[in-house]
């Protein structure tokens, strides 16, 4: 959790799946930052459980998750990717035209959802982009690339940098640890 400072920042926390019942740890971290005065705004990369806890209804965060997945499958099929990126062109030129080396990067699958999610957070500057689990960082990596003054941080909670996992995945976090800002493992152990 931060620290109460004077500065309010404006902090998008992303989860893998919410709300998620065993995962409290996420809605407190919320609940935490709204409670000191900061502006936070809730992604998730897909829906989570049904059961609700006292907080979600409290703070109406139903009202305020946005789904990345469901996003992107409900307003675009991929031929719709062309004209949404060509949209963006005239609507938000400065933000796209010197994101076109990304294309050629990435692909143009990979860099128009990129894109069009990207969107979704230019409506905000985010001072902080905070991830709970390694993966879910993975995934929002591309800000980095469109917003690379956005701080990005990244709680990892166990299993996602377990024994197990990294000798799964050799590598799997490369890319992350070396644009990340900000690592925060649950433990002495993991931090090692």
């Amino acid at each position: 959790m931060m620290k109460s400072s004077s500065r309010k920042l404006n902090i998008a926390i992303v989860a893998g799946r919410f709300p998620v019942f065993s995962e409290t740890f996420v809605l407190a971290h919320i609940t935490d930052l709204i409670n000191q005065g900061h502006q936070v705004d809730i992604y998730a990369l897909e829906k989570g459980d049904q059961a609700e806890h006292k907080q979600f209804a409290q703070y109406q965060y139903s009202q305020k998750v946005v789904y990345l997945d469901a996003y992107i499958k409900a307003n675009k099929v991929y031929s719709q990717y062309r004209r949404e990126i060509i949209k963006l062109i005239f609507t938000h030129p400065l933000f796209v035209l010197p994101r076109l080396p990304l294309f050629f990067k990435f692909g143009f699958y990979n860099a128009a959802v990129a894109l069009i999610k990207g969107k979704l957070f230019l409506k905000k500057r985010y001072d902080v982009v905070h991830c709970h689990f390694g993966p879910v960082a993975n995934e929002m990596l591309f800000l980095m690339e469109i917003f690379p003054k956005t701080k990005l941080v990244t709680t990892f909670h166990g299993q996602d940098l377990s024994r197990i996992f990294s000798f799964e995945r050799e590598g799997f976090y490369q890319k992350l640890f070396a644009k990340g800002d900000l690592f925060l493992p649950i433990s002495r152990h993991f931090q090692q």
